[in-house]
């Protein structure tokens, strides 16, 4: 939903407007996203502690890419947006964004032939 709504309508918000919708669209997604990430990351470590196969091993390790594509790309993004609209910024929040969404995609289709076991 992020990469292909939340992110591009950033792109269609006044710039005058911007900080007050983007401090807002942050502190909503903040809310859900960072408890998803870290029951995330949590679940991955159980899966890795008790279920430690290929399978898993490489599930944790595309979840850590997407942690530090998170914090090395995507959080400095947001960081620099929340002073003021750019909309190159944006796109390049959205373009380096595939790297999260092609990880969890990946994560999902190696990870559900366990959940159909």
């Amino acid at each position: 939903m992020t990469q292909f709504i939340s992110y591009p309508i950033l792109l269609k918000i006044d710039e005058n407007n911007f900080r007050r919708y983007y401090d807002d669209y942050i502190n909503r997604i903040a809310f859900i996203a960072a408890p998803l990430m870290i029951a995330e990351l949590i679940t991955g470590f159980i899966l890795l502690f008790f279920m430690l196969n290929t399978i898993i091993k490489t599930s944790f390790f595309v979840l850590l890419l997407i942690w530090m594509s998170t914090f090395a790309i995507q959080v400095p993004i947001h960081d620099r947006l929340s002073v003021k609209y750019n909309s190159k910024l944006i796109k390049n929040l959205i373009f380096t964004n595939w790297i999260r969404t092609f990880g969890w995609i990946f994560k999902l289709l190696i990870l559900c032939p366990l959940l159909l076991k």
